[in-house]
C-alpha cells in the first residue's frame, strides 16, 4: 500500500496529480496554445503586483495563525503546569469526558424527526459539553454564595444549585423554553 502511495512514478494519469494552480494551468496552455503570441502572454504588471499581494497577504494570514496557536498552547502549559493536583485531575476528567453520539443522535431524531448527520452530532456532543460546563461553573458558584451566606462549611453540590444555576443561566441567556 506505501509503494502505491509514495510512488508517483508509475500513475501518470491526471487524477493522481496534486490539483495545479492557476498559475500553472495558464502556462500549460501558453505553451500548447500556437495561436498565442508573446505580447499576448504576458501578463500586465498590475496584475503581477495583485497576485504579488495576494500571495504576501495569504501567507501573512497563516503565520499570524501559526504564531496565535504557538501562544495559546504556551499559554495553556503555563496554566496546566500551575494546576494543583486536584485541578489537574478535574482537567483531565473534564477533557476525557464526551457525550454518546449514539445518544445524541437518538435525542435529536426524537426533536427533530430527521436522521442527523454526523458532523451534525459532533457538533451537538461539544455544544452540550459546554453547556453542563457552565451549567456546573455557575452552580458551584452557588453552592459558594450559599456556603458564604450560612458561614457553613463546604457541602457538596446539591440539585437546589444546579436548579439555581439553569435558572440564572436561562435568564442570562434568554434560552428557548420547550
Amino acid at each position: 500500500m506505501e509503494h502505491f502511495l509514495n510512488n508517483t512514478n508509475d500513475h501518470n494519469s491526471s487524477f493522481f496529480q496534486p490539483p495545479r494552480q492557476d498559475d500553472d494551468f495558464d502556462t500549460l496552455i501558453e505553451q500548447h496554445s500556437p495561436s498565442t503570441s508573446t505580447i499576448e502572454r504576458e501578463k500586465p504588471p498590475i496584475q503581477n503586483d495583485i497576485k504579488l499581494e495576494e500571495s504576501n497577504n495569504t501567507n501573512d494570514r497563516s503565520q499570524s495563525n501559526l504564531n496565535i496557536d504557538e501562544e495559546a498552547n504556551i499559554k495553556l502549559q503555563v496554566l496546566v503546569s500551575n494546576f494543583s493536583d486536584e485541578q489537574l485531575d478535574r482537567y483531565e476528567m473534564y477533557r476525557r469526558s464526551a457525550f454518546s453520539k449514539v445518544a445524541i443522535k437518538r435525542l435529536m431524531h426524537s426533536i427533530t424527526g430527521t436522521v442527523p448527520s454526523s458532523n451534525v452530532v459532533i457538533a451537538m456532543a461539544g455544544i452540550a459539553k459546554v453547556f453542563v460546563g457552565e451549567i456546573i461553573e455557575e452552580a458551584l458558584e452557588v453552592q459558594h454564595q450559599e456556603n458564604n451566606n450560612e458561614h457553613k462549611s463546604t457541602t457538596p453540590l446539591e440539585p437546589k444549585h444546579l436548579r439555581e444555576a439553569y435558572r440564572r443561566i436561562n435568564h442570562q441567556y434568554h434560552c428557548p423554553q420547550r
